[in-house]
């Protein structure tokens, strides 16, 4: 029996039978044990997951905007130190501020909104160190970026890097980039 045939089964027994335990299950069927609660559970877990998706969105379970996430997950208070934060940033105000094709402002690399896991929106003052969750504290930066500048300014940041590359033997100068003011 392969693996698909067996989870099968463990999952029409348990649906037929609710009262049986892991152990009768895997007696009835002559499997393990393990292997019962390895595939009731990731049906539960997976179960869980898709309802926390569909809480997330109602309206369109796996259409919503990038945004959408990223916005939730930028509203949150993480450093216990911190006051709570009156305002929220909404997926709109994100897709008014960044659009459709937006820029790391740290690195100036294009980001690619629909690979949820390679961009952060970013605190500009961190919430560390008094920073609020408002629409003008909020920049988006690549994953890499973001996890260098950790919980520093971007003075501090920017002074850092500048470090780093003197020490490696750079010359650092600041030029102006064309487009920029």
């Amino acid at each position: 029996m392969n693996t698909n045939e067996l989870e099968l089964k463990i999952i029409n027994l348990k649906l037929e039978k609710p009262h049986l335990s892991h152990r009768q299950i895997a007696y009835e069927l002559g499997c393990l044990k393990s292997s019962v609660t390895y595939y009731l559970k990731n049906k539960e877990q997976r179960y869980e997951s898709n309802k926390i998706r569909r809480d997330r969105c109602p309206k369109r379970q796996y259409n919503c905007h990038p945004y959408t996430y990223k916005c939730g997950d930028f509203n949150k208070r993480r450093h216990t130190n911190c006051p709570p934060q009156e305002t929220k940033v909404t997926t709109e105000e994100a897709k008014n501020k960044f659009g459709e094709n937006p820029k790391c402002y740290l690195t100036g690399r294009d980001i690619n909104i629909y690979d949820r896991k390679s961009y952060h929106f970013d605190h500009i003052v961190p919430t560390a160190k008094g920073g609020t969750n408002t629409v003008d504290n909020l920049e988006i930066a690549t994953k890499e970026a973001n996890f260098a500048k950790r919980d520093m300014s971007l003075d501090e940041f920017i002074s850092m890097c500048k470090d780093i590359l003197i020490n490696q033997g750079y010359k650092v100068e600041k030029t102006k980039i064309s487009g920029q003011l």
